[in-house]
């Protein structure tokens, strides 16, 4: 084992013995071993417990040196060296941090749209900063060369570990706002449904980014429509759009949370000592149409709980909430953190009343009829769509309902290129009961009929 050295685990700057002069450090070495210790200039060997006496005052490196073979498990410092003293790094990784955002405004009115903007702090390295949801995450990677790895808008269906429920219970998505992009899943730390194969800003240098996100309640399901602003046209954009199971209990009102973390198992990832930092602003909009400012960030009392926490609540010099985790400086938070936001001046433009209005499906499809004679099913469509081509249509279905999961049914057929308005379509080879999913793309993305249509 070569010599361990903790750049800066040590500063106590602020002892009432002053800068510049000395002070006593004892020290224990919990582990196997014989080593020779450095405190900054002050040296002494120790088997297990150390004393330094003239251990100089400031930010020093302690350094351990094996005089053979050897262990470490943990050390602890203590004496009149460490008054005023401050941890430095306590992880490799970084633990997160979480926030949650609310209106100080809303009252007991309910929300059922929120916009969120994202402000990254680039650095040396990169960070996945997504907004958290009743669903799962919606948000973004950021990287350090000021680029993104993309969005992702992951919607969980059951935990890692736990038995797959009844399909009928599985979240699936309903919409993406790319014709190349797919209807993709995830298996990771759970499993669910997520969009793949579609970055909208690759190839960009990104500033921030924004996000819209509405919840529809129902039953069994809880509709959740998802947009981000464009950051070439100004407009917004379709992202996607999905279901999740609510049978049991619905989401009534939605407001965002957030967290920033370093992806990648501790064991690999050993970056803690550079932080990772975004800002972020947002409102809501009640049941009634009204925008209320999101001025109230509470930080994770988990996070502020740990004894010591490389977390950071604050606000921007410019009014925006920031989160900052790892680092070199720890904080301890005895009571929790709420940050308050002053009032913002001015609104920007992805709120204004027209932009707004950009916050829509831009493909809806609907089944109006739908009649079996024989083997072969009719139905009648009603297509609407800003597309300004033709769209192509495929339909899914089998003697059971497979929801949007296109592998999972038991046949498909195309139904060639539908123009908007009230469309006739026919399939072959459907069994005497069954049900169809209808899909259709074209230059908005891919959206699917928002229910599965049975037949007899």
């Amino acid at each position: 084992m070569g010599a361990l050295t903790n750049s800066g685990i040590v500063s106590n700057g602020d002892s009432p013995f002053g800068p510049g002069s000395y002070s006593c450090t004892s020290g224990k070495i919990n582990g196997s071993g014989r080593f020779n210790v450095e405190l900054g200039e002050a040296k002494a060997t120790a088997s297990g417990g150390f004393e330094i006496k003239n251990a100089k005052v400031g930010r020093v490196d302690l350094v351990l040196s094996p005089t053979g073979p050897g262990s470490i498990e943990s050390i602890e410092l203590s004496g009149a060296g460490m008054a005023g003293a401050q941890l430095l790094r306590a992880r490799w990784r970084p633990a997160a941090i979480h926030s949650g955002f609310k209106s100080s405004t809303l009252g007991a009115a309910q929300s059922r749209l929120w916009i969120m903007e994202v402000r990254p702090i680039f650095g040396e390295k990169d960070f996945y900063s997504p907004i958290t949801t009743p669903f799962g995450y919606f948000g973004s990677t950021f990287n350090a060369d000021h680029t993104s790895g993309g969005i992702n808008f992951s919607m969980w269906s059951f935990q890692r570990g736990a038995a797959e429920p009844p399909i009928v219970q599985l979240s699936h998505l309903l919409a993406i706002g790319h014709p190349q992009a797919t209807f993709g899943h995830f298996d990771h730390e759970g499993t669910g449904v997520k969009l793949r194969d579609w970055n909208p800003y690759e190839g960009q240098k990104i500033a921030s980014t924004v996000l819209a996100l509405r919840i529809e309640p129902g039953k069994p399901y809880d509709t959740y429509t998802g947009w981000f602003l464009d950051q070439q046209t100004r407009q917004w954009r379709l992202y996607a759009s999905g279901r999740k199971w609510s049978e049991k209990r619905s989401v009534e009102t939605l407001l965002p949370g957030c967290f920033v973390e370093v992806p990648g198992p501790p064991h690999i990832e050993r970056t803690g000592h550079i932080m990772r930092a975004a800002d972020f602003r947002g409102w809501c909009q009640d049941d009634k149409g009204k925008w209320h400012q999101l001025d109230v960030m509470n930080g994770s009392k988990a996070d502020a709980n740990r004894e010591q926490t490389n977390c950071l609540w604050s606000l921007s010099n410019d009014g925006w909430f920031r989160m900052a985790m790892g680092g070199m400086i720890h904080y301890r938070y005895p009571k929790g953190v709420d940050v308050t936001a002053p009032a913002m001046k001015s609104m920007p433009d992805y709120m204004s009343e027209a932009a707004l209005k950009q916050l829509v499906l831009p493909t809806s499809i609907a089944v109006k009829r739908i009649v079996r004679q024989g083997s072969k099913v009719h139905v009648e469509l009603d297509l609407q769509t800003t597309a300004k081509t033709r769209s192509k249509a495929k339909v899914f279905f089998g003697p059971e309902d497979a929801l949007t999961f296109d592998h999972r049914w038991a046949k498909s057929q195309d139904l060639g290129e539908l123009a908007p308005g009230i469309q006739r379509v026919a399939f072959d080879g459907a069994p005497a009961s069954g049900f169809c999913r209808i899909l259709v793309t074209n230059e908005t993305g891919s959206t699917f009929t928002p229910e599965s249509t049975p037949w007899k």
